[in-house]
């Protein structure tokens, strides 16, 4: 599920960039990076805790 959600983000982090949206892309693609990053630690930590 939180593997799902962390594909969802990257992939809207990456249609921002695409479009010429009046946005501060920088902090979208770090707000972006870490969401990813901490959505995706969470999603391994459930699978292996599931695994047990």
């Amino acid at each position: 599920m939180c593997l799902d959600l962390s594909k969802l983000v990257f992939a809207g982090v990456i249609l921002v960039n695409i479009m010429s949206l009046d946005v501060n892309k920088f902090f979208i693609f770090v707000l972006g990076t870490i969401a990813v990053t901490l959505l995706a630690c969470i999603s391994f930590i459930l699978f292996i805790k599931g695994k047990e």
